[in-house]
């Protein structure tokens, strides 16, 4: 058994790292007998067939972190999550993105070097670029983003926390847990200062770091390392080069900006006042960089935010949610971990990925079979064992002294000594999802900007929208309760709020290639976007067969949309999701309004932005809809 990472050693004192993990309360003692590695043994480099860059060669260094099971776990992260249930094509992984962001990082941190040779780029500087873009991702949960940003932040409300700070954990017992550290530095003279680097690359700056971490940094004059993998000055980086050209070729939507060209005409520039360096781009360049924060925003618009995906989330997140109070991980020293909690144990973390749903529905099967056995066995008087069942209020840590496991990853099995089992809602769900049955969205508004400031939170918002429907000729709050009435609230923009990140971006000309300086968008086109983000607030609700509380929804929302924006042309027209779908389309002619509002289930305030359209007009954000 290895030395734990919390854990000083006999008569040493905790070093920097292991008091950052002590504070965060993160166990990344390692159970397991590190793998063996021959010592002298020199790693090869390996040539991928990448579907985005073609043939690239990936360095020794960094296959040797490739091939271990830690990084093998996002072979099995999708990456863009509940996407792929609107758009069949997004079903890569953020293996393939890792190793795209890696090669992007060499070649951007290589050409820099060529070009300007006077700022000393090493060899080690160039290989800790390449490990912190392979690496960066290393922290996603189940379903990346949904884990992170829904289902974490709705089991632990209180919990400050980031993936890239488990990536930077992971990173760490990654290296310890195949005894790399050893290798990397022999063979490519790397150190703990340089893997404390790595980190610090992962993290982008100190104000996103964890608490209590030591920021060495790399001094002034290297500064602009850190804009290569997480830029965080203006968001330029080559994160966003590989999905975004990776997530528009999977999902079939047109790219516009050419990373290749804006990596060839970027510069080192050195400020004369303080002496600190970063990555400028030529003036030229100023409509290609608008462009690439417009995919970005495209992306968000038409794939990432459409209304289906978040309701597929929703019901992904709610399936999790009902399983978390009794399905356990197996972590550290076979301590048993929720999944809410897994990012707090490397071991644990390691083994959750995107098959936890398939295991919850495996496990949820066994306690069924269980539960038959010993309903049989109680009417024939037969003596059977029966397997415990933690309590949905006992620690999410603790250890259950008998449980059967599930095979990968390793479950404490909650068997249900009651008539179903403790998984029924979570299979009910996924059943639910393959059905086609989802949670119908019944309205959405985009918030006008004199309002983006004024919206209340979506639980107020929610509570608004009860007390109208309560106070209606036909009260219906109770009903809208019933049938789950939810709110989601979400912002599109170009990375940096409200912000123009362009503002943020250093340039120069070709007169002076030393000088850095900043570009007004009037300078650039006429063209160039006045605002840089709006806000939509959809409502929705779980149960698809209550065409009342659907109608009592539609009204009450629209009538909060006008007592709240003075408005009822600001209602976004949805295509028809009316909780019970007819098979048979509808012919296609012209409708009167009265005809469109009756048949469709569109308020009437929803009709005035239509009316120079046909009810046949359909939502083309997405490659599959849901049939009418």
């Amino acid at each position: 058994m290895t030395e734990g990472f919390c854990q000083p050693g006999p008569g040493k004192p905790l070093s920097p790292w292991q008091t950052f993990l002590k504070v965060l309360g993160i166990n990344m003692t390692t159970p397991e007998t590190p793998v063996q590695q021959t010592k002298f043994k020199t790693p090869k480099s390996k040539v991928f067939n990448d579907s985005i860059h073609g043939h690239i060669a990936i360095d020794p260094a960094c296959v040797l972190v490739i091939d271990t099971p830690q990084f093998q776990r996002l072979q099995k992260l999708l990456q863009l999550g509940p996407t792929q249930w609107v758009f069949p094509g997004a079903t890569h992984k953020r293996f393939a993105h890792s190793i795209g962001v890696c090669y992007l990082a060499g070649q951007f941190v290589e050409d820099l070097r060529a070009r300007q040779p006077e700022y000393d780029i090493s060899d080690v500087d160039v290989l800790c670029i390449k490990l912190a873009g392979l690496c960066h991702d290393l922290g996603h949960g189940p379903l990346s983003h949904t884990y992170d940003g829904k289902f974490v932040k709705t089991a632990r409300p209180d919990l400050k926390w980031d993936h890239e700070w488990t990536s930077a954990y992971l990173f760490e017992h990654l290296l310890v847990s195949n005894d790399l550290k050893p290798i990397l530095n022999e063979q490519h003279n790397l150190t703990e200062d340089d893997f404390h680097f790595i980190k610090e690359l992962i993290f982008g700056s100190p104000n996103d770091a964890p608490p209590e971490w030591e920021w060495k940094g790399r001094g002034k004059e290297k500064d602009f390392l850190y804009e290569i993998v997480a830029n965080h000055r203006n968001e330029i980086d080559v994160d966003k080069f590989d999905y975004f050209k990776r997530d528009c070729y999977h999902l079939g939507i047109p790219v516009s900006f050419d990373c290749g060209r804006l990596m060839r005409f970027a510069r080192i520039i050195t400020d004369e006042h303080d002496g600190k360096t970063q990555i400028a781009y030529h003036e030229k360049e100023s409509w290609n960089i608008y462009e690439l924060f417009h995919t970005r925003f495209n992306l968000h618009k038409r794939a990432y935010q459409h209304r289906v995906v978040h309701a597929v989330e929703k019901m992904l997140c709610d399936a999790l949610l009902a399983a978390e109070p009794y399905f356990r991980l197996t972590g550290t020293n076979g301590k048993q971990i929720s999944m809410s909690h897994a990012m707090q144990d490397v071991v644990a973390f390691t083994r959750l990925n995107d098959s936890i749903f398939d295991t919850i529905r495996y496990v949820g099967e066994q306690d069924k079979q269980n539960i038959a056995a010993m309903t049989s066995a109680s009417s024939t008087g037969t003596l059977v064992s029966a397997v415990s069942v933690p309590s949905p209020s006992s620690s999410s840590s603790s250890s259950s002294s008998s449980s059967s496991s599930a095979s990968s990853p390793t479950a404490a099995s909650t068997a249900s000594t009651a008539s179903t089992s403790v998984y029924s809602k979570s299979i009910a769900l996924m059943d639910r999802l393959e059905r086609r049955d989802l949670y119908p969205m019944v309205g959405e508004v985009l918030v006008p900007l004199a309002f983006e400031n004024k919206v209340n939170t979506e639980a107020d918002i929610l509570q608004e929208i009860l007390t109208i429907a309560e106070n209606s000729p036909n009260p219906s709050s109770s009903l809208l309760c019933e049938a789950g009435l939810y709110i989601d609230k979400f912002s599109l923009n170009y990375g940096m709020k409200d912000k123009n990140p362009v503002d943020h971006v250093t340039f120069y000309n070709r007169n002076n290639a030393t000088e850095g300086r900043q570009r007004k968008r009037n300078t650039v086109s006429n063209f160039t976007p006045r605002s840089f983000q709006e806000f939509y607030i959809r409502i929705y609700i779980k149960d698809s067969s209550n065409n009342a509380a659907a109608t009592a929804a539609r009204e009450a929302f629209d009538t909060w949309v006008e007592t709240t924006f003075h408005s009822s042309s600001l209602i976004v027209p949805s295509t028809p999701n009316s909780p019970a779908r007819s098979t048979e389309r509808p012919k296609k002619r012209q409708r009167s309004n009265s005809e469109m509002s009756s048949s469709t289930g569109y308020s009437k305030a929803s009709i005035a932005i239509r009316k120079l359209g046909t009810v046949e007009e359909e939502d083309d954000d997405a490659q599959v809809e849901e049939q009418p």
